[in-house]
């Protein structure tokens, strides 16, 4: 099994990644960037498009964790009551 770490394709796409791991994606980290780096910010501060991945995971049926991985900056802003609110925004395809 593999982790789909968003922040660390190194220039392979998430439509890539999910191509070539499938269901073999046990876990996907949950953090936005500007496609090139590392930033770990809130989902919705930078440039992955997340109506996409929900479409990635959902054709492989993925049911794991969908587990955050943001900077201090962006947890102490918000909180857990904050990532929850984030979640809530992208499953509802606001963000």
């Amino acid at each position: 099994k593999v982790c789909m770490d968003v922040n660390h394709l190194n220039g392979y796409s998430h439509d890539e990644f999910v191509e070539v791991f499938g269901d073999r994606i046990a876990t996907v980290h949950i953090s936005d960037y500007e496609l090139e780096g590392e930033k770990h910010w809130m989902p919705g501060k930078g440039k992955i498009n997340w109506q996409n991945i929900l479409k990635l995971l959902n054709k492989i049926n993925y049911n794991g964790p969908f587990m955050y991985e943001i900077g201090n900056a962006d947890f102490n802003e918000g909180g857990l009551k904050g990532i929850k609110e984030n979640y809530d925004k992208i499953m509802k395809g606001e963000i």
